[in-house]
């Protein structure tokens, strides 16, 4: 199997198959979930190393904090303006219910009033 990279998704990252393909040797990439990308903040928030790898699509190589292992990060120009919306729609909302809170802790002093 020389030359044999194994790519699947995230679903298949458990320990036992992690230790199997180590210790057999394998060359591996696995998906990752995005709350992982928390212990490469570091490597995500720096402007240098990262390489273009297709129209929209860029990537850089890091070291994993707790392994050591070589792990690729991929940034895509269309999930980052995905994320940014989303972060706008959710800042509008946080926005609009602290507008609200005035009028619903009148409102409830109301209420116990009227009991």
């Amino acid at each position: 199997m020389p030359g044999r990279i194994w790519i699947t998704d995230g679903g298949m990252d458990s320990a036992e198959n992690l230790a199997w393909l180590r210790a057999t040797g394998r060359r591996y990439i696995i998906g990752a979930p995005k709350s992982d990308l928390k212990k490469f903040g570091v490597e995500l928030a720096t402007a240098t190393g990262w390489r273009t790898v297709h129209e929209g699509v860029e990537v850089k190589l890091a070291r994993h904090p707790e392994t050591e292992e070589t792990v690729i990060l991929c940034l895509l120009a269309d999930r980052r303006s995905k994320e940014g919306a989303m972060h706008d729609r959710s800042a509008a909302r946080s926005r609009r219910r602290s507008n609200a809170w005035p009028h619903a802790a009148r409102l409830k002093r109301r209420l116990i009033r009227c009991w």
